[in-house]
């Protein structure tokens, strides 16, 4: 098959035993299966840039999820769904993988995550604060529109999980993993992605500065 499929997940994931080798297994299926799988660890070359992967990532037709406590925790797994979010038709795109860490279906569980990123971005803007010279920090202010883009779309995104009928693991390892295989296949194969371009974080970063600064 020529389409590919990314696999999106959270490393050294601490909280969900094996993690890592469910990823592989999950590879390791669908390769045999005759999907083109992309998986950062392999694909991801030395020296070559995160950020254009985790782009390309995020115009893929096909991506599944290792949703977990730590990815929801993570920059990086963040910022990738915040890239599949801006290519739009997010629904028709990700195949989720729910593991038992990730605690989106209660409330109070979830404010805890929202609480999470809010505090990031509130120790970030503080740290920013006690810069005495201003020059050269665009990727600073740049990181503190990472943030709080990934705060704005965060409860956009778990609604979206928590809807989706996603099934537990054991019912998708269940018959060589023919669930996920299934959906899979069925998904129309050619959808066209139009990437966003215009890099939201950088744009007048020159007042966001000086905002920040005036709050001293």
């Amino acid at each position: 098959m020529d389409e590919n499929i990314f696999l999106s997940y959270a490393w050294n994931d601490t909280c969900n035993n094996d993690s890592e080798k469910l990823v592989d297994e999950v590879a390791e299926i669908l390769i045999n299966e005759g999907f083109n799988v992309v998986l950062d660890k392999k694909d991801l070359e030395y020296k070559g840039s995160i950020i254009e992967f985790e782009k390309r990532l995020g115009r893929s037709n096909k991506i599944i999820i290792f949703v977990s406590d730590r990815y929801l925790k993570s920059e990086h797994c963040m910022l990738e769904f915040l890239f599949i979010k801006q290519n739009k038709n997010v629904r028709d795109r990700i195949f989720p993988i729910i593991l038992s860490s990730a605690n989106i279906y209660n409330e109070i569980d979830r404010i805890d995550y929202i609480n999470y990123w809010d505090k990031k971005i509130e120790d970030l803007n503080l740290k920013i604060k006690t810069i005495k010279n201003p020059i050269g920090i665009t990727s600073v202010i740049n990181k503190v529109d990472q943030y709080n883009d990934i705060r704005r779309i965060f409860a956009d995104i778990t609604d979206m999980l928590r809807d989706m009928n996603s099934f537990t693991l054991e019912i998708l390892r269940s018959n060589d993993w023919e669930i996920l295989k299934n959906s899979i296949k069925s998904q129309v194969k050619e959808k066209k992605v139009i990437e966003i371009t215009p890099d939201e974080w950088s744009n007048n970063w020159i007042n966001k500065i000086s905002n920040i600064f005036k709050q001293k």
